[in-house]
């Protein structure tokens, strides 16, 4: 989807004289963002506890600032809710990501934190296994969900002068990652709480 015109994507040049199509789909197929297909959208919006969600596009510049020769390409914008036809709320790229640890659509990506010795550099995590559960229950007559995600993956980048093989340093990375990962999740929950909307399939669960 997007905002706006369609046309004004459609109309776009994409680099290298590509056709746009295939340009987005190499898009869709980098995993960049949220990908979704026609069937699935199709099936969420026909459904009764899951909100549907899709990614959109947006142009790199306005078309109007273009000089001759200029590449004039779309990039993925974020993700958009959808509640009875209508888009209700707009994730960005880091509320994004948290609802792709949400909807266990991450199963390979990139995490970046600041280092243990010294909050101006930063090291990079590469995630290679993700899971996720929603742990539902009742007290008192209210519904609480539990959210456990897990996730493993590999430092293979570092700015840090410390020894990071250090058990405490190991701990510290392990910390700060989580806590990247929490942050997202909540500012994705806290969107989608807003407009009254559950794109997360939590609903799904608690039905089950």
């Amino acid at each position: 989807v997007t905002m706006g015109q369609a046309r004004e994507i459609l109309t776009r040049s994409t680099r290298l004289e590509e056709l746009l199509p295939t340009a987005l789909t190499d898009l869709a197929r980098s995993q960049a963002g949220f990908t979704i297909t026609l069937k699935d959208f199709l099936a969420l919006r026909a459904g009764e506890t899951t909100d549907p969600v899709a990614p959109f596009l947006e142009p790199e510049q306005p078309l109007a600032s273009g000089e001759a020769g200029e590449v004039q390409g779309v990039k993925l914008g974020g993700t958009m809710i959808f509640k009875n036809d209508r888009a209700v709320a707009i994730l960005d790229e880091k509320t994004t990501r948290g609802l792709m640890w949400l909807r266990q659509e991450l199963r390979r990506g990139i995490v970046v934190v600041p280092c243990p010795d010294d909050e101006s550099k930063l090291l990079t995590m590469n995630i290679t296994r993700t899971s996720r559960k929603f742990k539902p229950r009742i007290e008192d007559g209210k519904i609480s969900v539990t959210i456990e995600i897990d996730a493993e993956g590999d430092l293979i980048e570092q700015q840090c002068l410390e020894d990071l093989t250090k058990p405490e340093m190991v701990k510290s990375i392990e910390r700060r990652t989580a806590q990247d990962i929490r942050d997202r999740v909540f500012d994705a929950l806290e969107v989608a709480k807003r407009a009254k909307v559950d794109p997360f399939e939590m609903g799904e669960a608690v039905r089950r």
